[in-house]
């Protein structure tokens, strides 16, 4: 009898804890889908307990912006297993409840994956430890095609957030933010949402001694804090540095891509130590500042390179103009430049439209990949014609030109020849809801206008 009774308190004891699991069900439950060797997407259910007593489930990826708070059509839970499908996205789920995992797999046409999901804490960073990490940090990815250098920067936001951004100046790319930043005895890892990248190290008296992972590819990285970001010193003469000085501008026709032509701009310039510097704009991708670490120019002949994106120009300074050829990825371009900064396209706006439209005005766009940020910005220059600019923080781009705005009533439309965009929504109490169009997919994005 003694031991039936044991046997019956056990039993007991299993029961009120499947009962409950049923009540800690609810909640915010995160797990790690692996999609293909090195390609991870997170994957979080929120949970909630209705006023019928059944339970309604919403679904997220943070690494995939196209799935954001996408609501389950059916939802059971009896016992200790857990069904959700999906019909959004075609998927189900099925997963077993065990204290503080539900273990299972995720389904969807012609794929099925584990997925273990366990509650969703947000990242925590102790004051030490931002103390720590706050400012730059510079490493060399020496990546199988070029090497060049990342920076992390970490900082506190306007609104005190601790925040952190990427810089790859060999690429043009600045302020792309790194998300999930955690350092736990001397454990380090973040993310780079944008680039589906991720960076783990461990914290050494010499910096951080790390890895780079991305696209199932795992490249040391090793990160040093402080310095400042090299700059490579151009090799030319007093008289080579004074005919080439200022800017050069040019159109790069495309006759292969959909963009037919590409503004190109060359800078030459000396810093207060003597130094001469080049770099390479492209304003219509959003680019700036692209380090130039060779340039020649001797008896009319001028040539530079850019490792970091695969660039080199060849050519002739021939009655003031740089005539020659550009290349890129095994691509060849005829590229002449003229001397001085590239005229910025203005826009056919009237005083009243501009009077509407003139400021910042935010938007983001959730791709199937990503979310990304988007800002219209609208001004004028010191002539007083009104231009516009298109900026994706995410990605590090800035002041792409807007190539066409037309505003009719309370509808607008914008044009973006660089990447290929156009928007057209519908303006009302500083808001505009509408839909974009970019790399032929339709998307629905709301804009709000910043207060100035």
């Amino acid at each position: 009898m003694k031991r039936l009774l044991c046997l019956l308190m056990m039993l007991a004891a299993f029961c009120v804890a499947d009962l409950q699991g049923e009540e800690d069900i609810t909640g915010v439950w995160e797990g790690v889908l692996v999609v293909a060797p090195g390609s991870e997407l997170r994957v979080q259910f929120k949970i909630k307990r209705l006023d019928d007593g059944s339970y309604g489930v919403l679904v997220n990826s943070p690494d995939q912006g196209a799935l954001k708070n996408t609501p389950a059509n059916s939802v059971s839970y009896e016992g200790n297993l857990l069904k959700v499908a999906v019909q959004e996205v075609n998927g189900s789920f099925e997963g077993t409840v065990r204290g503080q995992e539900i273990t299972g797999r995720w389904s969807q046409p012609g794929a099925d994956f584990p997925l273990v999901l366990r509650p969703f804490a947000e990242p925590f960073l102790s004051a030490e430890a931002m103390a720590l990490l706050s400012g730059k940090w510079l490493g060399k990815l020496e990546s199988p095609i070029v090497d060049f250098d990342v920076i992390f920067r970490f900082e506190r936001s306007d609104s005190g957030s601790f925040v952190g951004f990427l810089d790859v100046p060999a690429q043009g790319a600045r302020g792309i933010p790194v998300s999930d930043i955690k350092l736990k005895d001397s454990e380090f890892s973040l993310s780079i949402p944008p680039a589906m990248a991720r960076y783990e190290g461990i914290l050494t008296d010499q910096g951080m001694d790390g890895k780079w992972i991305q696209g199932g590819q795992e490249i040391p990285l090793k990160l040093k804090k402080g310095g400042e970001e090299r700059k490579t010193s151009l090799s030319l003469s007093k008289e080579s540095f004074e005919a080439l000085s200022g800017y050069w501008n040019g159109k790069l026709a495309i006759p292969q891509g959909p963009l037919k032509e590409m503004t190109i701009v060359l800078r030459f310039e000396k810093t207060v130590a003597g130094d001469i510097l080049g770099f390479m704009d492209a304003p219509d991708q959003g680019t700036t500042g692209l380090p130039i670490s060779e340039a020649s120019y001797e008896n009319g002949a001028f040539s530079f390179k850019i490792p970091g994106i695969a660039v080199a120009y060849e050519g002739e300074l021939t009655d003031g103009k740089l005539i020659g050829e550009y290349r890129q990825a095994g691509r060849k371009n005829a590229l002449t430049m003229e001397k001085g900064k590239a005229s910025v396209e203005t826009l056919t706006l009237s005083s009243a439209d501009m009077q509407l439209l003139k400021g910042k005005w935010k938007g983001r766009v959730d791709m199937p990949q990503s979310t990304l940020r988007v800002v219209f910005r609208f001004s004028e220059t010191e002539q007083g014609d009104p231009v516009g600019f298109l900026d994706s923080p995410d990605q590090g781009k800035t002041g792409i030109p807007i190539t066409e705005a037309v505003l009719t009533g309370d509808r607008l439309t914008v044009t973006v020849d660089g990447p290929m965009l156009e928007y057209k929504g519908k303006i009302a109490d500083n808001a505009i809801a509408g839909q974009m169009m970019l790399a032929g997919r339709r998307f629905d994005v709301a804009f709000e206008k910043v207060k100035q």
